[in-house]
Order: structure tokens, then C-alpha cells, then sequence
């Protein structure tokens, strides 16, 4: 029994989509935003630099969003949130994954899709605590 469920597991996993698990090439979307925030980085204020791109499909079913953070200190490619909304008949799915940058590489990190905090995520990850204007 044990068996079974380990190969129905394998054949599972083995057929998931992996388009979910890359980020698409953002550099032709819509660059809709390219700002930076305050932010305390290892306890040392900063400005966190990120760009905002955005893609719609045909139809507008699907949007798609990409932020991509700079380091702070090394002003190069650091880490990448991919949002993707899912317009249904019955509301709107959501997908939030969480991509770093490795080698000249986007590397998948992680699943942000449920109950995560973003906040709680830069400070655990990055050691980032946002500093909200006054």
C-alpha cells in the first residue's frame, strides 16, 4: 500500500506544471511603477529600490504581476515577487510566488499563495523592516 501511494505521489508531482516554478520573461511587460521605499536593512536605514511590471492576457482573464527588488547596498538584482490573478465567474485566484536572484538566475523560492505576510517575509528573509512615512 505503502508503494502505491508513493508512486501516485511521484506520478502526481511529476505532472505538475512547471511554468508556475519560473518567472516569465517581465522585461517586455508594462513597467508600471520604479520607485524606492525606506526601509531599515540589518538595521541600517535604506532606500529599497524595486520596479512594478504588469501583463494582462487576451481576454483580461489573467493578469500578471512582477515586483523586482535591488539589493540595497549592491544595487543589483536581489529578489522577485510573481503575483498571478485569476479572473473566474466567482471571484478572483490568487498566486504569489517568491523568486531570488542566483548565478544571473531567477531561482523559485518559495509559495507565498497562502496566509503569508510579506512583511513578516523581507524581515525573516531579508532583514528588512519597512519604515512607514509619518
Amino acid at each position: 500500500m505503502k508503494a502505491l501511494i508513493l508512486f501516485l505521489g511521484l506520478l502526481f508531482f511529476q505532472n505538475q506544471p512547471t511554468e508556475k516554478f519560473k518567472l516569465p520573461d517581465y522585461t517586455n511587460w508594462d513597467k508600471v511603477m520604479d520607485h524606492s521605499e525606506p526601509y531599515l536593512y540589518e538595521g541600517k536605514p535604506v532606500d529599497l529600490h524595486d520596479e512594478h511590471y504588469d501583463h494582462i492576457s487576451p481576454g483580461n482573464s489573467v493578469e500578471s504581476v512582477v515586483v523586482v527588488y535591488y539589493h540595497p547596498e549592491k544595487n543589483t538584482l536581489w529578489f522577485a515577487i510573481y503575483g498571478i490573478l485569476h479572473k473566474t465567474p466567482s471571484g478572483i485566484l490568487t498566486n504569489v510566488y517568491l523568486f531570488e536572484r542566483d548565478n544571473e538566475e531567477w531561482k523559485f523560492t518559495e509559495d507565498l499563495s497562502v496566509n503569508t505576510d510579506l512583511a513578516d517575509v523581507f524581515e525573516s528573509r531579508y532583514h528588512l523592516e519597512y519604515l512607514r512615512k509619518k
